[in-house]
């Protein structure tokens, strides 16, 4: 991986225009899965329409997010570099809350990662919920009569007591999918990670994948983040103080198309628009900070009044 570099993300000459970029901002929030609050469809528009939109030179992507399912984070993450690579323009990752397992597979998809104090990253690792339910089926007289053809169509039932090779079977597909959790990890972290909290021999025992989670600067020195910032902040250090910021949603919602006077965009909207391969119009460049809002219009009031009749 090649190690990034702050002048790399400088934006003196981005897209010739010295001094001045328009760094599209695409928020990915909740949780990962088909249908999601972040699913696959749903984040590739909002990623095609940052990259591929000549105005904008540089991507910051916003992730907060406590994880879903492995293929689709892995699906986000691969996309977002992709469409790097092909429009030549940097991503940087910026966490909320929290960009915690397959929310740190997406935030580390970015050149850089930078998070907030608070911010909880990591959990690298992967999980299955499981419950038995043998003795309270005996107790309430309850018989499982589930069919299946195919002699493992159906393992570790929680009808049936542990079988220790079914449940090793599970643990194998499970450890298959965090050894590409981890693999992907190193491939965008590099040197970066602190090489102590690796296990050399035996990599999904090691302290720095154990599914822990770290939060601000000790999340920087275990080498899971390069830094502790704001979204503005991490802004004005990479792109200078002149950079504006371009919220991608909010950009596409008030796109002559959609309703007026709407702040978001429904996921119908979306995916018709990105059906007809739309690309955003930009109209509002701006600062989160210096937004402000609309004085309200003064409302006439009529006081009513009663006269008794003569």
């Amino acid at each position: 991986m090649p190690k990034n570099t702050k002048s790399g993300f400088n934006a003196q000459g981005m897209q010739g225009r010295p001094g001045h970029a328009n760094v599209g901002l695409v928020r990915l929030e909740g949780s990962i899965m088909p249908g999601g609050a972040i699913d696959f469809f749903k984040a590739n528009f909002l990623l095609e329409s940052a990259f591929q939109t000549p105005d904008i030179d540089a991507v910051v992507l916003y992730i907060n997010s406590p994880g879903g399912t492995p293929t689709q984070s892995e699906m986000i993450g691969k996309r977002i570099r992709e469409l790097s690579k092909a429009n030549g323009k940097p991503v940087i990752t910026i966490v909320g809350d929290m960009g915690a397992s397959g929310g740190y597979w997406i935030a580390a998809a970015g050149d850089e990662v930078h998070i907030y104090r608070t911010s909880a990253v990591g959990s690298i690792g992967v999980r299955q919920d499981g419950k038995g339910v043998v003795e309270k089926m005996k107790k309430e007289g309850v018989e499982d009569r589930t069919l299946a053809s195919g002699k493992k169509k159906v393992t570790n039932s929680p009808y049936e007591p542990v079988n220790p090779k079914e449940q090793a079977n599970e643990l194998k597909k499970l450890q298959f999918l965090h050894k590409e959790f981890v693999k992907w990890v190193q491939e965008r972290r590099g040197s970066k990670l602190d090489d102590s909290l690796i296990d050399k021999n035996n990599v999904l025992d090691s302290e720095l994948f154990s599914g822990e989670i770290w939060f601000g600067e000790e999340a920087v020195k275990v080498g899971l983040a390069d830094g502790v910032g704001t979204l503005n902040s991490v802004i004005e250090d990479k792109f200078g103080k002149s950079a504006k910021i371009i919220d991608v949603h909010l950009a596409i919602a008030r796109t002559p198309g959609v309703p007026s006077g709407r702040a978001e965009i429904s996921e119908e909207e979306l995916s018709a628009k990105a059906a007809n391969d739309f690309r955003i119009q930009l109209q509002t460049i701006s600062k989160p900070s210096q937004i402000k809002a609309k004085a309200p219009k003064p409302r006439i009031r009529v006081k009513a009044t009663s006269s008794k009749p003569k």
